[in-house]
């Protein structure tokens, strides 16, 4: 615990006493030149201690396929391949490992259904005829009751896209590819067990491509772009944290009817306090003295994705040199996370798994693939030339790893609030966040 806390205070120290020396625990590294791209090192001692309790083959292919991606950037950037047209907000990486991304986000979501389908069979008839294949007693809410309330918020949802200026088909698609990303990310969590994720690319940009922006409309195009306020920058996923919860609960027994009104009133709490804080503060200091990220660049993105789309018209037919290679690498992306899929199920030698594909190039994954792989070789060596006891020994260490950068980055955001101090960031997971 003392190890990061020590170190990170020592960060908040040199902010009010710049003679306090302030450790650097970030570097990067550009290995391919301009614009080819290079490699973040975080000494991030959170990561470090969640990676290791990951199992070896999710760390393994989070770091790896980040070095590959990284790779394939840098060969891209050397030969000077690259796909028409500009990137676009919250795209991650070079456009062909974004559409990459995309592809293996939907591969993913596919086969998880795939494999879920008897199950889905069982809730539907107990949903239509209330049958006791399924037993939902224990569940925090019916199967009846989820059904009911995820048929109604949808049709609120294309109701509102649809008023706003979205046709009502592409409000139908748009929704479907924004769900498939939420789930996509939502089991890349919980299966996974890395807390944090970002997809490679939203569901705007593919939906506008490959559907034409004739067809989304003008119209349509600007209402999409303020969904980027809710199926944009999906750093925290409200559907990741309630299948934690959940799970939490069910290990201890309280995954009851309740718990669901507990986390509805959570919700309804943060999401009215964070939107007028959000408002007040731009109103109390003035937005362009505030955080550059939250106050400038989300506003003057969103409204740049609505123009370009707007000035530069897009559809698979009429614009095939550009929606082409789009299409192409998406559809890569689909392939390669299939046949990644297919080793893992089939090969018992095969030592990767395929979640780490779908976020190789993600700012997320930048940020914290060194600590990842520091974690993973921890527990490798420890389980190879140890064995279980001393791996279960050594976890109040990397517990203490986790809890003391958290509590440090706690510590000095009180600290600073009482002290008045502004500008002090001793970060919880990036360099700066």
């Amino acid at each position: 615990f003392l190890v990061p806390f020590s170190l990170l205070s020592m960060t908040g120290l040199n902010h009010y006493f710049p003679q306090v020396p302030e450790p650097n625990l970030y570097n990067y590294t550009n290995l391919f030149g301009p614009g080819g791209g290079g490699l973040e090192f975080l000494l991030n001692f959170m990561v470090i201690g969640l990676a290791y309790f990951l199992s070896l083959d999710v760390a393994l292919s989070i770091w790896l396929f980040h070095l590959l991606a990284r790779l394939q950037m840098g060969m891209e950037a050397i030969v000077g391949h690259q796909i028409p047209g500009e990137i676009e907000i919250f795209m991650e990486g070079t456009l062909t490992v974004a559409h990459q991304g995309m592809g293996a986000m939907v591969a993913l979501v596919l086969f998880g259904l795939y494999l879920s389908r008897q199950h889905l069979k069982a809730v539907t008839r107990k949903v239509l005829f209330d049958t006791d294949e399924v037993d939902d007693s224990e569940e925090m809410l019916s199967y009846r009751t989820a059904t009911l309330i995820l048929g109604v918020s949808t049709l609120y949802v294309i109701g509102w896209l649809t008023m706003s200026g979205m046709p009502l088909s592409v409000s139908v698609v748009f929704l479907a590819v924004a769900f498939a990303i939420f789930y996509g990310l939502s089991r890349i969590i919980a299966e996974g067990g890395i807390g944090f994720t970002r997809s490679q690319m939203t569901a705007q940009p593919p939906v506008i491509n490959f559907i034409g922006t004739d067809a989304v409309t003008a119209p349509g195009i600007v209402s999409m772009s303020f969904t980027y306020s809710w199926a944009g920058n999906l750093r925290v996923l409200v559907m990741a944290s309630v299948i934690n919860s959940m799970k939490m609960a069910e290990r201890v027994g309280v995954l009851r009817r309740p718990l669901f009104w507990a986390i509805m009133l959570a919700i309804v709490v943060s999401l009215f306090s964070s939107i007028l804080l959000i408002i007040w503060l731009g109103y109390r200091h003035g937005g362009i003295n505030l955080e550059g990220y939250v106050y400038q660049h989300m506003g003057t993105g969103v409204a740049h994705f609505a123009a370009y789309k707007i000035n530069n018209p897009a559809n698979l037919i009429d614009q095939l040199d550009i929606v082409g290679p789009r299409f192409i690498y998406t559809g890569i992306g689909a392939g390669v996370m299939s046949l990644l899929i297919f080793l893992r199920h089939h090969f018992l030698w095969w030592p990767m798994h395929y979640l780490g594909f779908a976020i190789s190039a993600t700012n997320m994954t930048s940020a914290c693939w060194f600590g990842i792989m520091i974690g993973w070789l921890c527990k490798l060596v420890v389980l190879k030339y140890g064995g279980p006891k001393p791996y279960r020994r050594l976890r109040p260490l990397f517990l203490g790893f986790i809890l003391g950068q958290i509590c440090a980055s706690g510590f000095w955001t009180v600290l600073d609030f009482v002290l008045g101090g502004t500008g002090n960031k001793v970060p919880v997971f990036s360099h700066h966040i």
